[in-house]
């Protein structure tokens, strides 16, 4: 298997995990926290494949993705307890507020969060869930979604659009971004990196008489150039994923919200990061 397969295989896996545990597991259950190794050893597991990838920025993307997943699994199968049977959060450790524990009685109750269990659809429906909750952090769509979420248009802030509207923008986008990124390789000459990027020029202000005009545009363009590239790279893997959830009737539309806001609001440290 070729290293950038091995580590899309060694991710999928991680949302898998996630995925059967969140969907199928009690909010106690032991089998939460025995999985937990199992998604440290596919992050790890992927260092050896993460080594043999050409590409810097795929590579380091890749691994930061592989330990998200593991801090994601943290917070929705042991801090927050998410179950398929609350459709929601069931312990406030991760900083949400909970299901209502009579809320939940009455659901069991109702058989709202009963299917029987072995069938086809049972399984399915549990499946869906938690690759639903798996594939966000931000849990927009639901009762628990964080501050800020970027809307999908800044005139109109409850417009969702058709799904048509969203996969076409959304891989229209995504081909941009690959041929930019693709192109971007073009720029540049690595053999010059070792000169312009070497252990004696990492001191700044102490040198800052020596430092040329030349040296300084290319520190501004190279800074320029990481948050350009990274920006794009989050870009196509959210496009990518947000085109094959929807596209699969995995998730709908509204789960998958800009991933960033408008360059406009970004006037602060705070609302920069915010």
């Amino acid at each position: 298997m070729s290293p950038p397969m091995c580590t899309l295989a060694l991710v999928g896996l991680q949302l898998i995990i996630t995925s059967t545990v969140v969907g199928f597991t009690g909010q106690r259950s032991l089998l939460r926290y025995a999985a937990l190794p199992l998604m440290i050893l596919s992050s790890g597991l992927q260092l050896t494949c993460l080594e043999q990838i050409q590409y810097p920025v795929g590579r380091s993307f890749l691994g930061a993705a592989s330990v998200f997943l593991v801090i994601l699994y943290i917070e929705l199968a042991l801090l927050s307890r998410w179950t398929f049977d609350a459709k929601g959060p069931t312990s406030s450790m991760g900083g949400l507020a909970p299901v209502n524990s009579e809320q939940l009685k009455l659901k069991r109750k109702t058989g709202e969060s009963k299917l029987s269990s072995g069938t086809i659809q049972a399984i399915l429906k549990r499946l869906l869930f938690g690759f639903n909750i798996s594939l966000q952090s931000r849990f927009p769509g639901t009762k628990w979604p964080v501050r800020n979420i970027p809307p999908f248009s800044r005139r109109d802030l409850g417009y969702i659009p058709g799904k048509a509207e969203f996969l076409v923008r959304k891989i229209f986008k995504c081909l941009i971004y690959i041929l930019i990124l693709r192109l971007s390789h073009r720029f540049g000459n690595p053999d010059e990196n070792p000169v312009l990027f070497s252990s004696d020029r990492i001191p700044f202000l102490t040198r800052l008489g020596n430092v040329s005009a030349s040296e300084m545009r290319t520190r501004v363009l190279g800074v320029l150039a990481y948050w350009t590239i990274q920006y794009m790279v989050i870009e196509v893997l959210y496009s990518f994923l947000a085109v094959l959830a929807v596209a699969m009737r995995i998730t709908d539309v509204d789960v998958w919200p800009p991933v960033f806001g408008s360059v406009d609001d970004a006037w602060s440290i705070r609302q920069f990061w915010g």
